[in-house]
């Protein structure tokens, strides 16, 4: 089960998928099951950038529901959803490098 917490916490989605392709440390391929909040699919694609480490592209599709007003919703929100994808990323790469992922819960605020 997945679920994506919205942004500006306006809700979550959530749905199950499965893996259709994968070809091991190239890339891999999902879908969502029937049943699901969003229908989805997208792959990972993995390449080795020498003494960069690798190189990850991520294609997402999905298709907004509530007809017209949630494809529009879904433009709204689509630039927040590329940062969330791109932090979950940075956390993806700090925890295969490090084992964990930094975190600022449990230290005092600045505020």
């Amino acid at each position: 089960m997945w679920v994506a917490v919205l942004p500006w916490k306006i809700g979550k989605l959530q749905w199950e998928a499965e893996i259709t392709t994968e070809r091991v440390n190239e890339f891999m391929e999902w879908r969502s099951l029937e049943n699901s909040d969003i229908d989805n699919r997208g792959s990972v694609y993995f390449k080795d950038a020498g003494k960069f480490g690798t190189a990850i592209q991520v294609r997402i599709y999905y298709a907004a529901p509530g007809g017209k007003p949630g494809k529009l919703a879904a433009q709204l929100v689509k630039p927040a959803f590329k940062e969330m994808i791109t932090e979950d990323i940075k956390n993806f790469r700090r925890y295969i490098e490090t084992g964990e992922i930094p975190t600022t819960d449990g230290q005092p605020s600045n505020s």
